[in-house]
């Protein structure tokens, strides 16, 4: 009697991986298919969109597990041809979910060092009233608090995590019209590259934008905790 390997177990928030393939029929199997690549997929966008903060860094660990050990089931009871049309989106899935969870671990360190730290202090010169609608500009430096308190930048104002972070801030910002209409794309991404420190040229260019935009709801999220 064939002995049955382990199903991996279930992802979270209703993404099902449970995998029987044997004495299925064609159309059952096609439909299994499907539901692997779809968990695969659902994997890549969850971990783009991770908040980062402290309550999610077992459930990444967990994630991580179950792409790898989805990949492993797959691996071993599927046929070749499916595995080797997926592996590539299943690598993808499981190397921006460790990705994620980096920058969880790098956040956490961030906020510890943070916690006693005074408030960002006033930027010298700032001229952001010269880029930022009224409104938006005197919410600014609370804004930027915000960013500082998550590790996001130090207290020099420089910009602590990736380039398509910061083009994703920087959407966030212009995308709800924060902005003075005069000024145009190159103004905004030269304010930010200056203010934050960080080179955003290569990260800020259209076909490059897909990682930023992936982003770009956390930091509109944040931003409106702050003005509303």
């Amino acid at each position: 009697m064939k002995q049955q390997k382990a199903i991996p177990p279930k992802a979270d928030e209703g993404v099902m991986f449970i995998i029987e393939m044997e004495n299925k029929t064609k159309a059952e199997h096609e439909a299994k298919r499907k539901q692997i690549k779809d968990g695969y997929t659902a994997l890549i966008k969850k971990s783009y969109n991770f908040n980062l903060d402290l309550k999610q860094t077992e459930l990444l660990k967990r994630q991580i597990q179950q792409a790898i050990d989805i990949y492993q089931y797959a691996k071993d009871n599927d046929d070749p041809l499916f595995v080797r049309d997926n592996l590539s989106l299943l690598n993808e899935a499981i190397n921006h979910l460790t990705g994620a969870y980096g920058r969880v671990i790098e956040r956490v360190n961030t906020l510890k060092e943070n916690e006693n730290k005074d408030a960002l202090p006033p930027l010298p010169n700032d001229d952001r009233a010269e880029y930022f609608k009224l409104l938006f500009s005197n919410a600014f430096p609370a804004i930027e608090q915000r960013l500082y308190d998550a590790g996001y930048i130090d207290i020099n104002r420089k910009w602590l995590n990736t380039a398509h972070e910061l083009v994703g801030f920087l959407l966030a910002v212009s995308g709800e019209n924060y902005f003075m209409s005069m000024k145009t794309k190159k103004h905004q991404k030269d304010f930010f590259k200056s203010r934050y420190q960080k080179n955003i040229d290569q990260a800020h260019e259209p076909d490059k934008q897909k990682p930023s935009k992936q982003r770009k709801d956390y930091f509109i999220n944040l931003i409106k905790e702050v003005l509303n």
